[in-house]
């Protein structure tokens, strides 16, 4: 019954690294899938927001997870063992202007060209993570192309990936409803 809701057809006893971890959001979603069977790993670079997802998952009684905030340490241990890395990454929040509107405010081209730059780096770095037939499901909340579909095409040409299924998901912020938002899942 479980496999018929597991969207990304992951099994229990994969190794799952949510590289952009933030607070564990995604990982919960992500838990009962495993069915406590393989490891869930969370990394981001913030400390503080890691002690907020011991609490989540703990709370949750999610058990089969590490949190992480060293990259370098974390490639010493899954250095080609993933089989899927999630990347929810630092993105424009262009989906999310609906509940945000502020965000226009705080746009600039400067910004953007960071952020793309940022998405560009963690898409590489998880390159090092992956195990060979494992898969990368890139994840933003932006309606912008250069960083969702022109990101992972650039990407997929550099590092021999491609697009599973030459499909991709994207929704659109409406009125009372889900914000904008971005996946495609990569696989080499």
């Amino acid at each position: 019954m479980i496999a018929r809701y597991n969207i990304f057809l992951f099994k229990p006893g994969d190794i799952i690294l949510d590289y952009c971890g933030g607070s564990a959001g995604k990982s919960l979603a992500l838990a009962p899938f495993t069915l406590g069977k393989g490891q869930l790993f969370i990394h981001d670079i913030r400390k503080n927001i890691l002690i907020e997802a011991r609490r989540r998952l703990r709370r949750a009684s999610v058990q089969n997870y590490q949190l992480h905030n060293d990259k370098e340490a974390l490639r010493k241990i899954l250095k080609g063992k993933c089989d899927w890395i999630l990347l929810d990454v630092p993105c424009s929040g262009s989906g999310t202007i609906r509940r945000n509107p502020d965000l226009k405010m705080k746009f600039s081209l400067q910004r953007f060209d960071e952020l793309l730059s940022i998405q560009e780096t963690i898409l590489e770095e998880a390159t090092h993570f992956l195990k060979p037939n494992g898969k990368i499901v890139y994840v933003t909340c932006s309606l912008i192309q250069d960083e969702n579909l022109n990101q992972i095409v650039k990407f997929c040409k550099k590092f021999g990936f491609k697009i599973e299924n030459e499909t991709t998901f994207q929704t659109v912020p409406k009125s009372n409803r889900m914000d904008g938002f971005f996946s495609a899942t990569l696989i080499k």
